[in-house]
Order: structure tokens, then sequence, then C-alpha cells
């Protein structure tokens, strides 16, 4: 086996993705054909989801989001040797919106699985004990609240600059 440095590597990886990828209907084509329409839909879709969110949206539909900005994660990830800073820039953001995402659906589990225990009077936790956990709860609904505060701001760049600057590299690709 040929022992390569890191930059013979990814020039040899980025020459097999402009060379060929695999449809699901087993056709093959360049992923610089491929790529730009995956990114582009589940982009689309993220957005979507994202612009249905409004102040009631329950956690489940916050989580929806959260699994869509995952898989477009996955796709620009899996090209940034084609799309270069244009990519690692409108990765950054969308890190950021998971981790806002992330953040929220966190602190509605702890939440959750807190005020589960204050329920049952079964346990047979003190006073003290049920305050300081009523307590935690509300601090969590206050964490969920800010990382949803902070997604809703963070998601408005994903719809910038990055995401046209990207848009325009897989064009010119």
């Amino acid at each position: 086996l040929e022992d390569v440095g890191p930059a013979v590597r990814m020039r040899r990886w980025k020459h097999s993705l402009t060379h060929f990828s695999v449809h699901s209907d087993g056709r093959r084509a360049p992923a610089t054909r491929v790529m730009p329409a995956l990114i582009r839909s589940r982009r689309r879709k993220l957005c979507k989801a994202a612009r249905r969110l409004n102040a009631r949206s329950t956690q489940t539909q916050y989580h929806a989001v959260r699994l869509r900005g995952k898989k477009l994660r996955y796709a620009v990830e899996s090209v940034i040797a084609l799309y270069g800073r244009r990519a690692e820039k409108f990765l950054r953001v969308l890190r950021k919106v998971q981790r806002a995402l992330g953040e929220q659906h966190y602190a509605y589990i702890v939440r959750q699985a807190v005020l589960a225990l204050v329920r049952q009077p079964s346990r047979g936790f003190s006073s003290e004990a049920v305050l300081s956990m009523s307590r935690m709860a509300v601090q969590q609904t206050a964490a969920a609240v800010e990382a949803r505060e902070a997604f809703h701001e963070t998601y408005r760049k994903l719809r910038g600059k990055r995401w046209k600057r990207l848009r325009r590299a897989m064009i010119a690709a």
C-alpha cells in the first residue's frame, strides 16, 4: 500500500467526487451534478420546516427541524473538498443552528425528567428537594427559551450570503 500525504489523498478524493457518484436508482453521475440538487433539496426542506415554527410549536416540531439540519450538514460536509471555504462558512452557521436546537432539546428533556420526579408522590422527597427540583425545571425552561431564540437568530444566517455564496460555488463547479 502506497503511503501518500494528506494533500495527495485529498486530491484523489476530490477527483473521485468529480468523476462519479451513484444515484439511488443505480445510475452513475459526477458528484458535481448530483450533490447540488441534494443540498438544495435538503436546505429547502429545512427552511420550510423552520418557517413553520412559531411560539406555539412543540418540541417534536423543533426536533424535526434539528434532524433536517443534520441531514443537510452531512451532505455539505461530504463536499467540502469540492466547494472549499464557502462550504465551510455555511457549515459553521449550520452547526450553530444545530447546537441551539440541541441545547433546546436537552433542556426540554431535563425539564421533563425533573417534573416527572416531582409529580410522583411515592418517591417521598422532602419539601426542600421538591422546591429545588422545581427551580431546576424553571431554569431548564428558561434555557430552552434562550436556545430557541438563539436558533431563530442564527437560522436567518442560513438564508443569507453564506448560502448564496455556496450556491454560486455549486453552480460554478
